[in-house]
């Protein structure tokens, strides 16, 4: 009975260890950066990056534009998604596509576009109501060593 406390006892252990590495693997990190409008209105810029559990020379990342009316309240957001691979000497990205989702009514989404070449990724995107517009640029880099930004 010893011996197989013991066994299970090292085999939840080892699923433990490999939950907590699968974890870290996949934890995104957020990087900040906010423009003011003259307005008042102001636009959230943060990264998230998530390393492949399944192959460590590939990289997801997501950067949003979160643009704010003066209270703070959500009026649209943009999401650029990439894939990028890297070798040490090299990175490519591999993909690209967008989302949009619009919070506040009388705004809507008048053009998109988006594509990747070389280790880059590039997303524009122009929103308008009836007195105003603003234009979400975004791009995500993957540098040879895997390096996000």
């Amino acid at each position: 009975m010893k011996k197989v406390t013991k066994k299970l006892t090292g085999l939840l252990l080892l699923v433990c260890c490999i939950c907590l590495c699968a974890g870290n693997a996949l934890a995104a990190d957020t990087v900040q950066e906010v423009i003011q409008y003259d307005d008042g209105t102001y636009a959230e810029i943060s990264l998230s990056v998530e390393d492949s559990i399944t192959r460590a020379s590939t990289k997801s990342a997501s950067k949003i534009f979160t643009y704010k009316d003066p209270s703070g309240n959500v009026i649209f957001s943009y999401t650029l998604h990439a894939k990028f691979e890297y070798t040490g000497s090299s990175s490519k990205a591999t993909s690209c596509s967008t989302a949009f989702s619009i919070s506040k009514s009388g705004w809507s989404r008048k053009s998109e576009s988006h594509y990747y070449s070389g280790n880059k990724a590039y997303g524009t995107a122009k929103f308008a109501n009836s007195i105003s517009s603003k234009t979400a640029n975004l791009t995500i880099t993957c540098s040879k060593t895997g390096v996000i930004s």
